[in-house]
């Protein structure tokens, strides 16, 4: 069941989204934490990933958690712009006037998503920390997150 309230962008959620800068281990925990609970509740979630090296998808290692769901739409792009991912416009056309939720580890790239934005795209809300999914038992706390 899918919420229709509720979007996520997840943006070069990846560890080698910039080479040579791979993300801080709190944030790849944090991302994991994040993709989880959107799961959980349903959310509609796509990701832009940045192409880079070929990298076998494997079940353990910093990857594992963040990798996007059969389910998931997925957008490529060749550099750290998102402007070049085919389809993520329309994708951000068909969410205008509505509130979605970003994650992004490579700032240049999110950049780019907010000028994207700027005129005809949705409302962004930047997730800066996510809370434990343990913190999320209190019941308002989670009408919070689900943004009700």
């Amino acid at each position: 069941m899918q919420n229709l309230g509720n979007r996520l962008l997840c943006i070069d959620l990846q560890v080698d989204a910039v080479p040579g800068c791979a993300p801080d281990p709190s944030s790849i925990f944090g991302a994991r934490q994040l993709l989880t609970l959107a799961r959980r509740l349903g959310w509609n979630i796509a990701h832009a990933r940045r192409r880079t090296q070929v990298v076998i998808r494997a079940r353990n290692g910093a990857q594992a958690g963040l990798n996007p769901l059969m389910t998931e739409q997925v957008f490529f792009h060749d550099d750290r712009s998102i402007a070049g991912s085919h389809g993520l416009s329309d994708l951000l056309q068909s969410w205008r006037d509505e509130t979605v939720y970003v994650a992004a580890f490579d700032h240049v790239a999110l950049l780019s998503c907010l000028l994207a934005c700027h005129e005809h795209g949705p409302k962004l809300v930047l997730i800066e920390d996510v809370p434990p999914l343990q913190t999320l038992t209190d019941t308002a706390a989670k009408h919070d997150f689900h943004g009700a």
